[in-house]
């Protein structure tokens, strides 16, 4: 607002006047300085990462000799969530350092247990006990078992039902094979108590010459607990390649499973 210069003690006195009641509707305050759009503050984000008006985005790198535990989101309430992935090798995801911090997290066995497993194999003219086909090892357990068993090649009547399944080694039963060369193979299912170990097909007496011996075993765990020993991660396991999305404000960290370096990427989500 711009007043003429007084000239007269009475017209100082009208000016001051005049500045306190616009002070006092205005707060003292520019309208027009106070409309001016304000000057973006600058932020440096200490862990070198790129901020945005609407995330953040890093990649760490974890080991079990060099850097084995690293925080990927702190405790934000201003986070709307984020995402994980893993490059090179499998992580351990924890609710806190001390969680991440745990022996379990950095050893062979720290892996996620398998709960099932599969596998497809054959044999040509198995000699007697030859196996057939082996799953992987799998914890102590109640098991769902499915096998499925045919014969290839030329056969003979004594190719029929001339396999068996074993649980760790321990035989459990013969399986009904057809001797027909290409006939379907017939799913076999059994609930075994299994000790710990893997599931196999073999072959009982020596196969034809030209026979060929053919099986897939389904284990699929139904009940069991962790066998002695066997150590768990103290966090969620998180596969290469899997891209896993937080939902929540609270802090994560990340723990090495292994000591080949790998390549984590985190994407923070702001509001």
């Amino acid at each position: 607002m711009t007043m003429p210069l007084p000239d007269s003690r009475l017209a100082h006195a009208i000016v001051d006047d005049v500045h306190r009641d616009y002070e006092l509707v205005t707060g003292g305050m520019d309208a027009e300085a106070d409309a001016r759009p304000m000057e973006p503050i600058p932020v440096h984000d200490p862990l070198g990462a790129t901020v945005a008006a609407d995330g953040v985005y890093k990649t760490v790198v974890v080991s079990t000799g060099i850097n084995p535990v690293v925080e990927a989101f702190p405790r934000d309430p201003s986070r709307l969530g984020g995402r994980i992935v893993t490059i090179d090798q499998p992580v351990i995801l924890c609710s806190s350092r001390e969680l991440a911090q745990q022996a379990a997290n950095s050893t062979a066995s720290a892996a996620a247990s398998p709960a099932s497993a599969a596998a497809y194999a054959q044999s040509n003219a198995p000699g007697a006990l030859a196996q057939v086909v082996t799953t992987a090892a799998l914890p102590a357990g109640l098991y769902s078992v499915t096998v499925n068993a045919n014969l290839a090649g030329t056969t003979t009547g004594a190719d029929a039902n001339n396999m068996q399944l074993l649980a760790n080694g321990v035989v459990v039963t013969t399986l009904f094979v057809n001797s027909t060369s290409g006939a379907a193979a017939e799913a076999q299912t059994f609930q075994l108590q299994s000790a710990g170990g893997a599931f196999s097909v073999q072959a009982i007496a020596a196969g034809g010459a030209s026979s060929v011996y053919r099986a897939q075993i389904t284990a699929t765990l139904v009940s069991g607990s962790a066998p002695s020993g066997v150590l768990y991660p103290a966090g969620f396991y998180l596969p290469v390649s899997t891209n896993f999305v937080v939902s929540n404000q609270d802090q994560c960290w990340i723990a090495a499973t292994s000591a080949t370096p790998t390549r984590v990427s985190v994407l923070i989500e702001r509001k």
